[in-house]
């Protein structure tokens, strides 16, 4: 977690020359799905994840939605983020 004046994304990895933000978000019903990866990609838009101290590095959004049911127990949706 990397906190921001807006909030805390889930997971920030930097490498030299990108960075990657992860926001997931948990359900444990299927009809429940694209319902939490939307509110995951309007989480990282309006919280600017990965904006702050960026440098010149490439950056990577992805909501990601983890269902735990014991069916599924994985992410079973993602979407990468389009600025």
């Amino acid at each position: 977690e990397q906190n921001n004046s807006k909030g805390r994304s889930d997971i920030i990895v930097n490498f030299p020359k990108r960075r990657v933000v992860l926001e997931l978000k948990y359900t444990d019903k299927v009809n429940e799905e694209k319902n939490k990866l939307d509110e995951a990609e309007q989480q990282i838009i309006e919280k600017g994840y990965g904006l702050e101290n960026l440098g010149d590095r490439e950056l990577i959004q992805i909501a990601c939605v983890f269902n735990g049911a014991k069916t599924k127990r994985q992410i079973t949706m993602y979407k990468k983020i389009e600025n």
